[in-house]
């Protein structure tokens, strides 16, 4: 009998233990999964699902800027879609973001800022960066910046440019430069101007006699010196010849 009763309560003591453990384990995993980052700042992904999104390859392949939005579905609790600012959802980040998916939810009331670029060749492939926890002021100087990057990637490109094109090339580099002295945002906007466009352009500059525009070339001494023989001494000698000019 006191045998039996030992056992009994031996019983009754294992399975208010395994009580309390499975209810400590269920409380943190719950709290894990409340998780915010420990950091606010710009997130990056690849983006997964485009195939599933009917995309035409004519009008979503590029940059993009839109959205990051937090919802649950069935393949995913802590899903976190991705939309163009027209309403239009491109695609997902990877699954179980649960820190991402929980951080858009609490600083950045369901609906963070985001941009990024969409490609297809064969199937589609693309990448996200999305502002999480940051004041409007900087989510403005990052949504400014991401923008002249853009103008600036699509003028650099532009074939036969005439001096307005060039003159835009610069002061774009010179805005995004500045802005990057605010908030360095050189890991995801890395458009530069080359040394190509700087001889072409002071070529330019100099046929329209735009004196003021040539010596300004000045500041991209450390481009300048890495070019050619022939096309440094081309530039330093139209800058020379504007810093004349102007004192004539």
């Amino acid at each position: 009998m006191i045998l039996f009763c030992l056992i009994l309560i031996f019983l009754v003591y294992l399975f208010f233990k395994n009580s309390n453990n499975t209810e400590t384990t269920g409380s943190k995993t719950s709290d894990r999964y409340d998780q915010v980052f420990k950091k606010r700042g710009v997130r990056s992904y690849q983006l997964k699902g485009m195939y599933y999104r009917k995309l035409d390859a004519s009008t979503h392949s590029g940059h993009f800027m839109g959205y990051a939005s937090p919802e649950n579905n069935q393949h995913d609790q802590f899903a976190v879609a991705i939309y163009n600012d027209d309403n239009e959802q491109l695609g997902w980040i990877p699954k179980n973001n649960y820190k991402l998916h929980r951080s858009i939810i609490e600083w950045d009331d369901s609906r963070a800022l985001a941009f990024g670029k969409l490609g297809y060749r064969d199937e589609w492939y693309g990448y996200v960066y999305i502002l999480v926890g940051l004041d409007e002021d900087t989510q403005g100087l990052i949504i400014d910046l991401v923008h002249n990057s853009i103008e600036l990637s699509s003028l650099m490109k532009t074939k036969d440019k005439d001096v307005d094109i060039y003159k835009r090339i610069f002061n774009l580099d010179i805005k995004i430069s500045e802005s990057n002295k605010s908030y360095n945002c050189t890991e995801f906007i890395n458009v530069e101007v080359g040394k190509s466009i700087i001889s072409s352009g002071s070529r330019k500059f100099e046929q329209n006699s735009l004196w003021g525009e040539l010596i300004l070339l000045e500041s991209y001494g450390k481009l300048i010196e890495a070019m050619s023989d022939r096309n440094r001494l081309a530039v330093l000698k139209r800058i020379e010849r504007a810093k004349l000019e102007l004192i004539k």
